[in-house]
């Protein structure tokens, strides 16, 4: 059975960064556009593995902003003060996605091309990152004004290469690009690229996984909730011996359950205490959000488990108050799984639990007929192997966030001492 096909990877990325702000709606879909036209205007005769590399590049290269201050920068051109989402987004790619060959071009594509010549960058890094960079301002300038050829013409040589300008130049005159783009009659060509890019199942799971723990990594106190969750529920479904599809579907529902967390402020998901009923409304919300971003995309059972991980057996759950007897085996798993993640990870409102009180909470919950008991007495009845196979899956996340963090502050360390922030080895 599939569990999700390859074309949707590119759209449940794009649904997703979509709802980190309003006001990057569809930019990275309109970047990799732009870049495309740029690249085949030169000539450039790119194998399809390379293209769709580039084309992903570029619909994620603002992964990093993930806050309101950094995308007003973004938007306002304020260069100065864009580094920390390029520095934050290349080493995402660093971390987890296939894009070892493109790192740089996220690092770099705010960056003046002088700048990067004049500081060692060469190779595709250099190329990808003009490029990218040019993508990047050509978008926003198009959605101000119609002509852009006397401003970027300025800045050739400078600002952007003047390969690249001339290139851009020369295909908007052939395709008329911000028609294309204000009509999103673009869409069209990048379906057509879409149709034909192709995944195998580890550069599915890569990419998956890198978008939602991009998620987690927005709070100190989520790091580890989705891989917890995903661990949690792959243990308990080894001890409820589920078959080889059901834990396919399990895995990747739990991996997506909180992709809609996207369009959840930070402020909400880091509150020391607890929500007001308006808060906790809209920390509902991300149900509905992760239904949006998965709908159609992936399997049917995948899309049940991820948007059903808060529904109860008794009703009382959302969000759509669903009963025991509408829940399947995986979703009653993942529900656990969430409500075990929870309990065991230091949040922003509480501590660690402790064995005991976790079984307490569970057991209580179970017996109120919120919990599936099968489920819970697989928990219950196997704790300690289970938070040995959930500590020991989720020790690489913490060791990843932790190097992330400590090279994020070297990188920014960097910048303030010459200008030129670099990638660790």
């Amino acid at each position: 059975m599939y569990a999700i096909r390859s074309k949707n990877v590119w759209g449940i990325i794009k649904r997703t960064l979509n709802r980190v702000d309003p006001r990057l709606i569809e930019h990275g879909e309109r970047v990799a556009y732009i870049a495309l036209q740029i690249l085949e205007e030169s000539g450039r005769e790119l194998p399809k593995d390379v293209v769709k590399n580039i084309l992903l590049t570029c619909l994620i290269h603002d992964i990093g902003a993930y806050k309101t201050e950094e995308i007003d920068c973004i938007v306002k051109f304020e260069s100065g003060n864009v580094w920390e989402h390029s520095i934050y987004g290349s080493l995402f790619l660093k971390m987890f996605a296939p894009l070892d060959d493109y790192v740089e071009a996220v690092l770099y594509h705010h960056a003046d091309y002088k700048c990067l010549k004049d500081n060692g960058v060469t190779g595709n890094s250099l190329l990808f990152a003009d490029i990218i960079h040019l993508a990047d301002r050509a978008d926003q300038l198009w959605q101000m004004k119609s002509e852009i050829k006397h401003e970027i013409r300025q800045k050739k040589g400078t600002v952007f290469s003047a390969e690249a300008v001339e290139l851009l130049i020369a295909a908007d005159e052939k395709k008329h690009i911000r028609d294309q783009l204000t009509s999103e009659r673009f869409l069209d060509e990048i379906e057509e690229r879409v149709e034909q890019m192709q995944f195998s199942e580890k550069e599915q799971r890569t990419y998956l996984e890198m978008l939602a723990y991009s998620i987690d990594f927005r709070s100190e106190f989520m790091v580890l909730h989705t891989i917890t969750t995903v661990n949690a529920s792959m243990a308990i479904a080894d001890v409820m011996e589920l078959t080889d599809s059901q834990k396919k579907c399990l895995y990747y529902g739990a991996l997506l359950h909180d992709v809609g967390k996207v369009s959840t402020p930070v402020e909400i998901l880091e509150k020391p205490g607890a929500l007001t009923p308006e808060e906790f409304e809209i920390m509902k919300q991300h149900v509905v959000e992760s239904g949006k971003i998965l709908e159609e995309y992936v399997h049917p059972d995948i899309y049940r488990i991820a948007v059903r991980h808060h529904e109860k057996l008794d009703g009382s759950g959302y969000p759509l108050g669903l009963h025991g007897e509408d829940l399947s085996k995986e979703e009653r798993i993942c529900a656990v799984a969430d409500i075990v993640s929870a309990l065991i990870r230091k949040r922003s409102y509480k501590q660690v639990f402790s064995k005991e009180q976790t079984i307490k909470i569970l057991n209580d919950m179970a017996e109120r007929n919120k919990i599936c008991p099968e489920v819970t007495e697989a928990v219950v009845s196997n704790y300690d192997t289970l938070m040995d196979q959930i500590n020991a899956n989720g020790v690489y996340l913490s060791d990843i966030y932790q190097n992330m963090k400590t090279e994020y502050r070297a990188m920014l360390g960097m910048l303030g001492e010459n200008g030129f922030p670099r990638l660790l080895s």
